[in-house]
C-alpha cells in the first residue's frame, strides 16, 4: 500500500521509488532505490531479494523491447540493472522525465500525490 492509500503491484512501487531518487545521475544506487521505497510506501518495503528480482525483470524485459523492429531507442534499452556494482542505469532521458513527473499528474488509482 502506497502512502496516498492506493494498493499497487511491486513493479508500481519500484517505478515510483525511482521517480523519487535525484535525477539527472547517470546512474541510481540501489540503497537510493530502497530509501525511496520507504517512503513511497506506507509499509515496510519488499524485501531485497525481492527488489533486485523486479530490477533484473525490468531490465529484461527493457532489453526485450528495445529489440523489436517498433522500437524508437534504436536497440538500447530504456533502462539497465547492473547487478554487479547494484545500479540502476536509465538510458532513456524521456523515460527518466515519466517516471519523475507522469505519476504527479496521473489520479488513477490515488497515485496524484505530487512525488
Amino acid at each position: 500500500m502506497l502512502t496516498s492509500g492506493a494498493t499497487v503491484d511491486i513493479y508500481t512501487a519500484v517505478l515510483l521509488a525511482i521517480g523519487r531518487t535525484e535525477m539527472g545521475k547517470d546512474n541510481i544506487e540501489y540503497e537510493e532505490i530502497r530509501a525511496a521505497l520507504r517512503e513511497v510506501l506506507a509499509d515496510e518495503p519488499p524485501q531485497a531479494h525481492e527488489v533486485t528480482r523486479v530490477l533484473e525483470k525490468m531490465s529484461e524485459i527493457a532489453l526485450q523491447a528495445a529489440k523489436t523492429p517498433e522500437s524508437k531507442t534504436l536497440g538500447v534499452p530504456v533502462l539497465e540493472w547492473d547487478g554487479e556494482y547494484r545500479k540502476l542505469y536509465i538510458t532513456d532521458p524521456f523515460f527518466a522525465f515519466y517516471l519523475r513527473w507522469a505519476a504527479e499528474h496521473d489520479t488513477r488509482e490515488g497515485l496524484g500525490r505530487p512525488i
